[in-house]
């Protein structure tokens, strides 16, 4: 695609009208029609003029000399740069008067000049001119590889010059060559001649290699200018357009007008190769040809090819309808096919062991020719009523039959085998057969397989196209396996195959249209359409072509492609791919077109991208040009870009695309911050309103729980251990009233000592009903409450010092905290028979420590390394509280010297 520019690195034109583009080192040089030359170089554009020494007149060509010395042809002459001005090329110079077309500069340094005249050339070492050819008619000179220049004169005829002698030879074409309008040298010196006729390629030994009739040639008979640019494809301007011409893949020969329909290919073991065309009226041209390995075209008396193949003595079998010819050198001869077989379209040839004919014909059956004597189905019913489709004889001997519907017969000795799907035959109807040694390949209408073992194995491409309709199947010396099928040529690698696992794909090339493969071949009938001739080329045949392609010889592109981003479209506008490139706030969605500069078959160059600030790998754009993105954020971006060729060669760095998106006031960072923090104010707050519920419920839940505690503990106090206490009144009193004597006086004793023990038990859990309620008072006074109350019923004295603030504890803490200091209090009442109960509280910005000490009878030792007294569990309580909470408990105690209970606990997890 071409796209019109008014600027070139950001330098406009200095005119819209230019006569000449040409790139010089690193400089592209643009001139006007109507006089002056811009120079673009490294982003900065030089502009010349009439103030340089320039004359307002059109400038034609310009090129540079070894020494550096820029050259300008116009319409008044030849100039050269010095400094920063033109100089004029005068008479006194050696060049005469007039307009100069067209130059060469020589790989010596010199200059050669076409005028009209003669042919100059300057002196070395200077920018004077001596006349090398007084002939008038040259018109230009195209520069040979090898320092030689191509004259062409305004007779069309073609002359070599000499420049280490000076001379000038006339250049001799091939019989038949067109006489030319123009010629040009392609990127290996191949000659093009264009001309009224059509244009016809010569390669550099002259060899004529490719004709392209009328209308099949240049676009106008005039040749401005020539460009074979950095792939090797050649570029002209004539008077009518722009053309094209690449290296083509494929090479094609020519063939007699009207030679097209079903033209079959074989190739003879002396090096010739037989095209036969199976269409037989007077409208086409259904001669035999046979080309040697010169070129030479000759003929036989066989006409309608519509099969052939070749012996393994290298000799060729040929045939149509009516009867088989036999081609060995320049020896032929001739078999018509017997009543049995006679009438119809001959299908396949083949030649099995001993030099047996195989010979199958349509709607007729299977023959064979042996000796000069015909035999249905070589002897074998089961073959003779049953046309094959395809025929093969394998290195082995082995006569192989191809059928419709994916079967085929495989005579071995005397013994028939037939294979179909079950035998993994699935590639429909079976058009051809091929491999060298004991290898097999089958080709058919719908796919490839090949024979391992007793089964036969499908072929499938890597690329996810078909490998359908294939009616040629050749394997190389080198291993490859190539196929001719509906879309042109296909290419197997060996090494491709030797790594592919059974029925796994392989990697594939093809050559197609993009090649110069022109046509299909035919597959109803499959004709010989993929043969190797003796010097490794394959010939290639289609329902309008034929060609060859050398497989030892095929044209690469070795040049990486240079990959470039053209644009930024955003839904409103498109941005030029230009350096700190910044869009609009809110651009969410864009596209980003991107190409690369590989000019010989742009259709396969294929694509990868990636935007770097979003994706992390690579994207397969395959031969997509643009890239799509939506949902983007503000921020920085970068857009990267690689491309391969046709060939897989991939471009050494990516081209980038540096893009920054502004940020809306909803999209800047402070505006998230703030957005965030209030958030968080918003939560924060919320939470403190549900703390404060769930305090005031929790309060309210204490609250109640105390006044029930408290109503109960006036009941039991007011109701039933007043009761129980009258009841022991009233015992008693009924004691004293019986003999001293009474036996009954012991049991009325010990009843009223279990009532009296009830008295005291419900006294003290009276008294924890009180003083347990965690919310209603401090620990310490808890602890004073409770202790006081037990030493008012045991009998001794209880104090309690408290050291440091008291600190608001965790409920749990305060709980369990005083849970275990009852425990310890209640033991030391009931079991110490001490005088003095201490209590220690202290708390510590580390620790809060509870100490309950008494001077009594203390702990047996048993009891000590126990743990526990027998049938009691208080000691295994307090320690299953501490553990609760994270505090550690220890006892101490020995036997008459008291016993001491530590409770201490970390600040961090006493305190609130």
């Amino acid at each position: 695609r071409f796209q019109r520019t008014l600027d070139i690195a950001g330098n406009p034109r200095a005119s819209p009208d230019p006569s000449l583009v040409q790139a010089i080192g690193e400089a592209l040089w643009v001139a006007d029609r109507f006089g002056g030359v811009s120079v673009f170089e490294h982003g900065k554009v030089r502009h010349y003029g009439l103030a340089d020494g320039l004359p307002q007149r059109t400038v034609f060509y310009v090129d540079q000399t070894r020494d550096a010395t820029v050259w300008l042809g116009g319409s008044t002459g030849l100039f050269y740069r010095q400094g920063e001005r033109w100089q004029h090329v005068e008479p006194d110079d050696g060049l005469p008067a007039g307009r100069v077309q067209r130059f060469t500069a020589l790989p010596d340094g010199t200059l050669l000049v076409y005028t009209g005249v003669g042919l100059y050339r300057t002196i070395p070492g200077t920018r004077r001119f001596r006349l090398v050819l007084g002939q008038a008619d040259i018109e230009s000179g195209v520069l040979r590889r090898d320092g030689k220049v191509l004259l062409t004169t305004v007779q069309h005829l073609i002359s070599v010059y000499d420049p280490a002698t000076d001379a000038v030879t006339p250049l001799p074409l091939p019989a038949g060559s067109p006489i030319p309008l123009a010629i040009e040298l392609d990127a290996n010196d191949g000659l093009w001649l264009n001309s009224e006729r059509g244009m016809q390629q010569l390669g550099p030994d002259l060899r004529p290699l490719r004709t392209f009739a009328s209308p099949y040639r240049f676009s106008g008979a005039l040749i401005y200018a020539t460009l074979i640019d950095r792939e090797g494809n050649s570029w002209y301007t004539t008077e009518k357009g722009v053309d094209f011409i690449r290296p083509a893949r494929l090479n094609t020969v020519s063939l007699p007008g009207r030679m097209f329909g079903g033209l079959s290919v074989v190739a003879a073991g002396d090096g010739k190769i037989w095209i036969g065309n199976t269409v037989n009226t007077d409208n086409y041209y259904d001669a035999t040809i046979a080309l040697d390995s010169a070129g030479r075209r000759s003929t036989i008396g066989l006409h309608g090819v519509s099969a052939t193949t070749r012996a393994p003595d290298g000799s060729v079998w040929l045939g149509n309808g009516n009867e088989v010819w036999h081609q060995q050198g320049e020896r032929s001869r001739r078999w018509p096919l017997p009543a049995f077989l006679r009438g119809r379209w001959l299908q396949a040839l083949a030649v099995g062991a001993g030099g047996r004919l195989w010979v199958s014909v349509a709607g007729r059956g299977v023959g064979t020719l042996t000796d000069g004597v015909w035999a249905p189905g070589g002897g074998h019913p089961a073959l003779a009523d049953s046309p094959a489709v395809s025929l093969h004889a394998d290195a082995r001997g082995r006569v192989w039959f191809g059928y419709p519907g994916s079967r085929i017969a495989m005579l071995d000795g005397d013994t028939i085998r037939r294979f179909d799907g079950r035998d993994g035959v699935e590639v429909g109807n079976v058009l051809s057969f091929g491999g060298l040694g004991d290898r097999l390949w089958i080709g058919g209408s719908a796919g490839v397989a090949r024979l391992q073992g007793q089964r036969f194995t499908r072929v499938k491409a890597a690329d996810g196209l078909p490998l359908h309709s294939v009616s040629g199947l050749v394997e190389t010396a080198a291993g490859e396996l190539w196929l001719q099928g509906a879309d042109g040529l296909v290419r197997i690698g060996a090494a491709a195959l030797a790594a592919a696992a059974p029925g796994g794909a392989v990697e594939v090339e093809r050559f197609d249209y993009l090649d110069g493969h022109e046509g299909a071949p035919a597959d109803v009938r499959p004709l010989a359409s993929l043969t190797q001739a003796a010097d490794g080329r394959l010939w290639y045949a289609t329902t309008g072509s034929v060609g060859w392609i050398d497989p030892g010889r095929i044209v690469r592109n070795p040049v990486a492609p240079t990959p470039l981003v053209t644009g930024l479209k955003t839904g409103q506008r498109t941005f030029p791919a230009s350096p700190g490139l910044r869009l609009p706030e809110q651009t969410d969605n864009l596209q980003i077109d991107f190409t690369a500069a590989a000019l010989s078959i742009p259709e396969r160059v294929k694509f990868r991208y990636r935007l770097e600030g979003l994706d992390s790998t690579w994207r397969e754009a395959g031969g997509m040009r643009q890239a799509y993105y939506t949902n983007l954020g503000p921020g920085d971006y970068r857009f990267e870009v690689l491309a391969a060729n046709e060939d897989g060669v991939w471009s050494r760095a990516p081209a980038t695309l540096a893009f920054h998106i502004s940020p809306s006031i909803t999209q800047t960072s402070w505006f998230k911050f703030a957005c965030g923090a209030a958030v968080l104010v918003l939560l924060y707050l919320l939470y403190l309103a549900r703390l404060a519920q769930m305090t005031a419920r929790i309060a309210e839940r204490h609250r109640e729980r105390a006044l029930e505690r408290d109503r109960i503990a006036r009941t039991l106090h007011d109701t039933f251990l007043q009761s129980v206490q009258a009841l022991i009144l009233r015992v008693d009193l009924i004691k004293h009233k019986l003999p001293d004597d009474s036996p009954a006086h012991g049991q009325i004793d010990a009843a009223l000592d279990t009532a009296q023990h009830v008295v005291d038990e419900g006294r003290e859990q009276m008294l924890d009903l009180r003083v347990s309620d965690a919310h209603q008072i401090e620990l310490g006074e808890a602890l004073r409450e409770f202790g006081s109350a037990l030493a008012v019923q045991g009998g001794f004295a209880c104090t309690l010092t408290v050291t440091g603030t008291p600190r608001r504890l965790r409920a749990a803490v305060r709980a369990e905290a005083l849970a275990i200091g009852k425990e310890a209090l209640t033991n030391a009442a009931r079991h110490a028979c001490c005088a003095a109960v201490a209590v220690e509280l202290g708390y510590s910005v580390k620790h809060l420590r509870l100490t309950v000490r008494d001077d009594g009878k203390g702990m047996d030792d048993i009891v000590v390394r126990a743990g526990r007294r027998p049938g009691h569990w208080g000691l295994d309580g307090m320690r299953e509280r501490a553990l609760r909470v994270g505090a550690v408990l220890t006892v101490d105690s020995h036997a008459g010297a008291g016993c001491t209970v530590t409770f201490t606990l970390s600040g961090r997890k006493a305190y609130d």
